[in-house]
């Protein structure tokens, strides 16, 4: 299953995220069952249905290499709890 609105839909499960820390954010992206869920579980982060417009393949590629379960990814959803 896909979720979006755009092309570039995402699959389900898969929550692109980013991290505001008020001089840039960290982007990646979060598994969970819904977004709802994954919301209610990390409040501090902003989560996105479908690719930004502005999103390119070398921000997908970063994204997907920042490892949410390592540090320092996983200190970062630490605090978003």
């Amino acid at each position: 299953m896909v979720r979006g609105t755009r092309s570039n839909f995402l699959p389900m499960g898969s929550f692109l995220a980013c991290y505001e820390y008020g001089q840039g954010g960290v982007w990646f992206y979060v598994e969970g069952d819904t977004v709802d869920q994954v919301s209610r579980e990390f409040p501090a982060l902003m989560f996105f249905p479908s690719d930004p417009p502005w999103w390119t393949e070398e921000f997908e590629r970063v994204a997907r290499q920042n490892d949410p379960a390592k540090p320092p990814f996983s200190d970062i959803l630490a605090k978003a709890r």
